[in-house]
């Protein structure tokens, strides 16, 4: 196919500024008009139950913390000194 550029510039203006529609452009441009009137956002309604289920702390969390807080005060809770050495060298080569 050959493009003559001199007739590829020579574009015609539409005859009429009129936008012709079809009857799904007409639904979209109801809901367009009635959301118009409300400012731009995000709906959270319900995040704040989801964030304190998250946060809540399982049974088993719970149990092991007064399990651990009850060697720890009783004096039976003794640290691995690689474990907690590792641990601390995997934090500092994570950034943290």
């Amino acid at each position: 196919m050959k493009i003559d550029e001199r007739k590829a510039l020579n574009t015609q203006k539409p005859q009429s500024g009129k936008v012709y529609e079809t009857k799904a452009d007409t639904s979209f441009r109801s809901a367009k008009k009635s959301s118009a009137a409300r400012e731009d956002g995000v709906a959270l309604q319900g995040q704040d139950q989801l964030r304190v289920l998250a946060m809540a702390p399982s049974a088993e969390e719970t149990s092991r913390v007064q399990r651990l807080t009850q060697l720890v005060q009783s004096g039976q809770y003794q640290v691995d000194p690689l474990a907690l050495g590792g641990a601390m060298v995997a934090a500092m080569l994570k950034g943290y």
